[in-house]
């Protein structure tokens, strides 16, 4: 399992996890007290979404960060099964590119008819390839127009269903929502306008059907 907190001691440059009570990993917690009492450490929070496998059971990269914002490029690795993991800091830093998109869009078809339904709203076949088919256009075919969907946006990893490549939640950005929304304003009348802003609204988050699979790319880099 992943830690809670990492104490970084900026002395020696070693993180000690820190994990829910009573799911501690074999670590060096006297090592960890030396840090904490004689040396500067401070406490980071992992970045869930950041954490990267470059070796399975055995090399994890993640960032964290502290109170101030600041991030961290930490490595948490073994050379052995049986021995606990170090944790240690690097100078790089991980980027992050989202390089594809996907629809949710047979979970979408089937939440949008449902709470149409029961909002005593008729949406026609007609209607729903509508709504679908300019959320495809607008962010599947156009990623290029909207760069500031970063890593930043990601809320969680997730496992993809039936495709492994695409590995991220991405919700949809302000621009995103307003062109779908502009479009749609010349197809539905006002009260089908309400029912889809309001749809918009409760499911553009990362559970939501709204939201997107994204396939990040994770480079590094010096700076």
């Amino acid at each position: 399992m992943e830690p809670m907190k990492i104490i970084r001691c900026e002395k020696c440059m070693v993180g000690h996890p820190v994990f829910p009570e009573g799911m501690e990993e074999n670590s060096d917690e006297t090592a960890r007290e030396r840090c904490l009492k004689e040396h500067l450490a401070e406490t980071l929070f992992p970045i869930r979404a950041s954490f990267v496998t470059k070796r399975p059971y055995f090399e994890v990269w993640f960032l964290a960060r502290n109170t101030r914002g600041e991030k961290f490029l930490c490595i948490k690795s073994r050379e052995n099964i049986q021995e606990p993991f170090k944790y240690r800091f690097s100078a790089a830093v991980l980027t992050f590119e989202i390089t594809g998109l996907m629809l949710q869009e047979q979970e979408l078809r089937q939440a949008l008819e449902a709470q149409a339904f029961g909002a005593e709203i008729v949406l026609g076949k007609d209607k729903v390839d509508y709504f679908v088919a300019k959320l495809i256009r607008e962010t599947c075919y156009k990623l290029d127009r909207y760069p500031d969907i970063k890593w930043e946006d990601i809320s969680e990893r997730i496992e993809a269903k039936n495709n492994p490549d695409f590995n991220v939640y991405v919700t949809l950005n302000g621009r995103i929502v307003a062109s779908v929304l502009r479009s749609c304003s010349e197809f539905y009348n006002k009260k089908e306008m309400a029912f889809l802003r309001g749809f918009i609204d409760r499911e553009n988050n990362p559970r939501g059907v709204l939201a997107l699979l994204g396939r990040r790319k994770v480079g590094t880099e010096y700076r």
